[in-house]
């Protein structure tokens, strides 16, 4: 976006806490990349579950970094289908009044961000979307439907959906960072990255 008094490139980064806010390895790891990066040509806004800005505003002040916070209330059943386009609008307004140029979902657990998020970070960014897996994903889960009414097979859609919406996830982010091999191989291997 270009602002009134500056044409710097905004970058919008994305961080969902636990239930249970600590300071760990992964926000070490996101105050360092906040310390390399060159303030004179842009500018960072960190959108936080909320109850997380109150610990990051105080690490950031003390590393005299300008990070602009922001508290946004995930909802955390955001991986039910019922709530996709609940999501996708919610976080679509809010990216649209932030204007960014570029998004970095920044992932505790894989499942952090969904495809609504994503979706609306693309069209808000004009597709300069970034997510960075720290911890690693589960497996995929196995395939299985219940019988209904006891004779009538299930299709599974659940699966599909959680398949599916997570491999194309990742085909709408121009990058994804992880911070191993190992790491990598296994989103490769198991979700199709």
């Amino acid at each position: 976006m270009k602002t009134q008094d500056t044409e710097q490139a905004h970058y919008v980064f994305f961080r969902q806490m636990p239930p249970t806010i600590v300071w760990g390895g992964l926000e070490r790891l996101m105050v360092q990349w906040f310390e390399r990066i060159d303030y004179s040509r842009c500018r960072v806004t960190l959108v936080i579950s909320s109850g997380g800005g109150d610990i990051y505003a105080r690490h950031l002040k003390e590393k005299n970094v300008p990070v602009h916070i922001v508290e946004y209330p995930f909802r955390k059943d955001f991986r039910y289908v019922d709530q996709f386009f609940a999501r996708f609008f919610k976080t679509y307004r809010l990216l649209k009044g932030l204007h960014p140029d570029k998004v970095v979902f920044f992932q505790g657990s894989f499942f952090d961000f969904d495809l609504a998020h994503v979706l609306a970070a693309s069209l808000t960014a004009k597709g300069n979307v970034y997510m960075h897996e720290n911890l690693g994903s589960p497996p995929a889960s196995q395939k299985t439907s219940k019988k209904y009414f006891g004779v009538i097979p299930g299709v599974a859609l659940w699966w599909y959906w959680q398949r599916y919406t997570n491999l194309l996830r990742a085909h709408v982010a121009k990058k994804i960072f992880t911070v191993g091999k190992e790491l990598k191989e296994r989103i490769v291997s198991w979700w199709g990255y």
